[in-house]
């Protein structure tokens, strides 16, 4: 598993992980420093991830692909999230197989049913009913995109491979699989194209060390006195900020 971000990028992809030790496969978890708790949780081996942290655009550059080299030739597959993506390209430039994967439905967005873009979403929601609207979101979403993610390009063409598309779309695909690990009511919103998409459905994985029994069991107590509640938690940067 080649992960960057925060535990929310990470942790879906840890329950697959899971999933295959159950069928006898031994995972390995390469991420960021921060994540070392979950391998230890684990009991799993851990690898840091050369490179910047996992920022949605942090800057990918050639030695990073280099240094990936030696650890995607020791194994027989990767399971990458869409933070890393000189995971992708290293895999690429050794043919390595891969699999993409994500908890995040934007990455595999559809111009039939596009997401409120950040920065856009305003617009979107006041011209909710105009479909030439959203299409016109879509692609300028995804210009800005490219053009924040030259740098993917430019290292792609150093390392003479050719991405098929968008650098941060369809660029980062994987020809044997791409999971999608949130709701499988996305699923008929999921583009379609020669990469096949799998919508899993959540994959909840909570480690022991961010475990807090007392604040669990205060929230069921509550969760259990009436009718069910929506309970709307703020994740990712907004929760520092969450209005």
């Amino acid at each position: 598993m080649a992960c960057k971000g925060g535990f929310g990028d990470v942790l879906p992809l840890v329950a697959v992980a899971q999933e295959l030790r159950a069928r006898g496969h031994v995972p390995i978890l390469a991420a960021e420093r921060h994540h070392r708790v979950l391998a230890r949780d684990l009991g799993m081996a851990f690898r840091v991830l050369p490179g910047p942290s996992g920022s949605p655009f942090a800057e990918v550059r050639a030695e990073e692909v280099r240094a990936l080299l030696p650890l995607l030739d020791s194994v027989d597959l990767v399971l990458i999230n869409p933070l890393a993506p000189a995971v992708v390209l290293a895999a690429r430039y050794i043919k390595k197989t891969w699999v993409y994967a994500s908890a995040t439905p934007m990455v595999f967005a559809s111009p039939e049913d596009p997401p409120w873009w950040p920065g856009l979403a305003r617009g979107q929601r006041f011209l909710a009913s105009c479909s030439h609207a959203q299409r016109a979101a879509f692609r300028l979403a995804r210009f800005v995109a490219a053009r924040q993610s030259r740098d993917i390009a430019h290292v792609a063409q150093a390392f003479g491979i050719i991405l098929p598309g968008h650098p941060r779309f369809e660029g980062l695909y994987s020809p044997a699989a791409n999971l999608l690990l949130a709701s499988t009511l996305l699923s008929p919103a999921l583009p379609h194209g020669p990469s096949a998409i799998h919508c899993l459905g959540f994959c909840p994985y909570i480690p022991p060390s961010l475990e807090n029994i007392d604040a669990q069991r205060a929230l069921e107590d509550f969760v259990g006195r009436g009718e069910p509640p929506v309970i709307i938690a703020p994740g990712g940067a907004d929760r520092a900020n969450p209005r």
